[in-house]
């Protein structure tokens, strides 16, 4: 039988045993050209490695310009869907494609650079309008001269030397306003409750985080992990029968799933999975690819677990003695793939 009463273990002293470890982030190709992002004036550096056979470069963006009030993201100075012109502004690309949001008007203090690689291409026939995370690029119908140019990866580089690559939002508009930086701890806040009998008893107050992806999660705690009920359906280790648990540090995420039953010495007794998320992928992705995730998308850390091998604290979980500080927490119903990996 599952064990319902979780270990309650010391909030204090807590660390991450994988902090740090972004093993989901390739690192940067430092053999490709570098040129400096300048407002309007890339389609110079574009053209001439184009004419160089030098196809693929990186492009560095100080945080003063990657925000929404950049003269060219108002200006709309963009021309294409996917492959766009040479003289299409990059930060104006990123935004249309969901790198980052146009909310942004000031730059993030952790932030210490952007890059962006990208792949020059020959001139297209034509370059379509698209509406996208709130942006309506431009359209052009005749051949220009020079060339074109797609994105292929986004890395933001924090001021502590830490690299996170920026995933983009492929659906026509954003549910949510993406941020660019997560704060290194969460607040704490309480309440207290108005009701006569409960007036002077402190309730910790529900929060909605926003996690790696930039969409609304739970703020980890105590009572979103807790059973619902006495009734062993309402027991989270049943939940998990029908639902994955995905858990998020302040740079990496988890999944805890369910993965049958064995046989012990006390019986039958149900089992679960905890492995670490390869890459850090919008819900619709997951979705897409199947809950629980396919073995290519995850890093099992542990196997063969009890539901008593798992411990739950107010800021951590623990698992089979190894700590981990978690931040947010999102249950999503099983379900098989609907896309190819």
């Amino acid at each position: 039988m599952p064990v319902r009463v979780p270990s309650l273990l010391r909030a204090d002293g807590l660390t991450d045993e994988l902090q740090g470890q972004v093993t989901d982030v390739k690192p940067l190709p430092r053999e490709l050209p570098t040129v400096q992002y300048k407002e309007g004036r890339l389609a110079k550096d574009f053209i001439f490695h184009w004419k160089n056979d030098k196809p693929s470069l990186l492009v560095l963006i100080s945080p003063e310009q990657m925000v929404g009030s950049n003269k060219q993201v108002k200006s709309r100075q963009l021309w294409g869907e996917d492959i766009y012109t040479d003289d299409s502004d990059l930060v104006a690309v990123l935004l249309h494609l969901g790198y980052y949001a146009s909310n942004n008007t000031a730059s993030n203090p952790l932030v210490a650079r952007f890059y962006a690689q990208v792949t020059l291409l020959p001139p297209q026939e034509q370059y379509t309008s698209c509406f996208r995370n709130a942006v309506r690029s431009r359209s052009w119908f005749s051949t220009i001269e020079g060339c074109s140019y797609k994105v292929e990866r986004c890395w933001m580089v924090t001021r502590s030397g830490k690299q996170l690559e920026l995933q983009p939002r492929a659906d026509d508009c954003a549910i949510t306003h993406p941020t660019f930086a997560l704060s290194s701890s969460d607040r704490q806040m309480n309440t207290r409750s108005t009701t006569g009998s409960s007036r002077n008893k402190p309730l910790t107050e529900v929060t909605v985080l926003y996690n790696l992806c930039n969409e609304p999660w739970l703020k980890y705690s105590m009572s979103s992990i807790a059973d619902r009920g006495l009734k062993s359906s309402q027991w989270t280790s049943s939940r998990l029968r029908e639902e994955c648990l995905y858990l998020e540090t302040s740079r990496l995420r988890f999944e805890l799933s369910y993965a049958g039953t064995a046989t012990t010495e006390e019986g039958q007794a149900d089992n679960y999975t905890f492995a670490q998320c390869k890459r850090v992928l919008p819900v619709s992705a997951v979705r897409g690819l199947g809950v629980p995730l396919p073995a290519g998308e995850v890093e099992p850390v542990e196997e063969n677990l009890t539901w008593d091998e798992i411990q739950w604290a107010n800021m951590s979980m623990t698992v089979r003695g190894k700590q981990y500080k978690m931040l947010r927490m999102h249950f999503m119903p099983r379900c098989k793939g609907s896309q190819a990996q």
